[in-house]
């Protein structure tokens, strides 16, 4: 009885109940440009259209995140919730078994934001010696694996790790028994965040 739209808050033409803007912590609204020239889809003056603001936060600066909260409910006059991001656990792709202590690792993506999930691996005190960011939305295949596993080598990294988003696309190499030298591990993320305030408004 709930459709979520991702990217639709400038899609005017579909009827919605609630329009939800999403903000990152980090970059914020940037320089105020719009896309290519800055990170905004629309103007901000199209802040006047959301029902509801998110601040999504995948630091762990949750007291710096909160007062930016605070300061945009001030601004805009608008409900305002924050969405820390945090690491759930780590699995392993072949077998879906949680590893508890990994070891030396090289991290790989192919998401929006590469530079985040780097900065997530280290703020979580694991030992990153290397790291690979390919274009967002990218196919992997074998040679790619053997590159990456020839760069994790180089560094003496025992294994890969990357992102959820990333474990679906190579799904079919571990389904397939396809061989590589190093185990993948990959990360998996929570939402602190109370969606049924979210939805039905602060009380």
């Amino acid at each position: 009885n709930l459709l979520i739209l991702d990217d639709g808050y400038q899609h005017q033409k579909l009827k919605r109940d609630l329009n939800i803007l999403v903000v990152d912590y980090e970059k914020q609204f940037g320089n105020h440009l719009l896309l290519p020239a800055g990170p905004l889809r629309e103007g901000i003056k199209n802040i006047s259209r959301a029902d509801r603001i998110i601040v999504v936060n995948k630091t762990q600066n949750t007291i710096e995140a909160q007062s930016y909260v605070e300061k945009l409910k001030k601004k805009y006059k608008k409900e305002v919730f924050l969405a820390n991001i945090e690491f759930d656990k780590i699995y392993s792709l072949t077998s879906k078994v949680e590893v508890k202590k990994p070891k030396k690792l090289f991290a790989f993506c192919a998401i929006g934001q590469p530079l985040q999930f780097f900065s997530q691996i280290k703020e979580n005190d694991l030992d990153l010696l290397g790291q690979k960011a390919f274009d967002d939305h990218h196919s992997y295949t074998i040679e790619d694996l053997n590159e990456l596993c020839e760069a994790a080598d180089n560094l003496h990294c025992d294994q890969l790790i990357t992102t959820e988003k990333d474990a679906v696309k190579l799904e079919k190499f571990a389904s397939a028994n396809r061989v590589i030298d190093k185990e993948i591990l990959v990360v998996k993320l929570k939402t602190d965040l109370d969606l049924e305030v979210l939805i039905n408004g602060a009380k």
